[in-house]
């Protein structure tokens, strides 16, 4: 109810928001604008067996959605959504733009800090629960090996653990990476059989009001991000 009443509608794409093209076409011609994030951005295919092609799971990606947790396409993503913002209302322009320049400085330094950390790094491999940090991986020269999919509720399988426990104990990996809101069962198990730290790597998918209360918001998470990868790749 409350889009349907609103003037823009801002979602990031529909690998993401898998509801949104159904949506879509219930709202009527009065219904919002539709911004949408990774417009003209191109996405890395998904990467799991069990895709939706329907869109009728929450979180089931053809494509990977999760260009965000790079630091260097959040700055691509802020500049489509001001010059979608831009082409609608050009009368603001200087607005969005103030704006955009305000938020993007901060990406960039975000994006300075995370290529200078990892440009000479040891240790390029990292080993996570969740395989949500492709584009990360990618745009900052390391390798996301991933523990089950991208889908965060995906168990592996005990071959892939026994797999998984081979090339943490062949390649010195000293921690494993879940995320915060999601148990971890997988990354636990494979800690504790392989005797290595588990710490966490945030995607940023469902910070609790209580967190961004208390002043958590994307720069911080993505900093404390930075600090715990620079454990394994130091």
């Amino acid at each position: 109810a409350k889009i349907t009443e609103a003037d823009v509608f801002v979602y990031h794409n529909e690998n993401m928001e898998t509801w949104v093209p159904s949506a879509k076409k219930t709202w009527s011609k009065n219904g919002p604008e539709v911004i949408e994030g990774t417009k003209e951005m191109l996405l890395l295919p998904g990467g799991e067996d069990d895709h939706d092609h329907h869109g009728d799971e929450d979180h089931h990606h053809e494509l990977d959605p999760h260009t965000w947790v790079s630091p260097y396409r959040a700055i691509q993503e802020v500049t489509a959504i001001k010059n979608q913002l831009i082409k609608l209302y050009p009368d603001n322009k200087e607005q969005f733009e103030a704006n955009s320049n305000e938020y993007i400085e901060k990406l960039t330094a975000l994006d300075k800090e995370y290529t200078e950390a990892f440009q000479n790094a040891k240790q390029k491999n990292f080993v996570t629960q969740h395989t949500a940090f492709s584009y990360l991986a990618l745009d900052y020269g390391l390798n996301q090996i991933g523990i089950s999919g991208i889908n965060p509720d995906q168990e592996a399988t005990s071959s892939r653990i026994a797999e998984l426990k081979h090339y943490v104990e062949d390649n010195g990996i000293q921690y494993i990476y879940f995320e915060n809101n999601n148990t971890g069962k997988t990354a636990q198990t494979l800690a504790s059989e392989t005797k290595v730290e588990l710490e966490v790597l945030n995607p940023l998918e469902s910070l609790t009001q209580k967190e961004m209360d208390s002043g958590k918001d994307y720069l911080s998470v993505m900093k404390e991000n930075l600090s715990a990868l620079k454990k394994t790749t130091d």
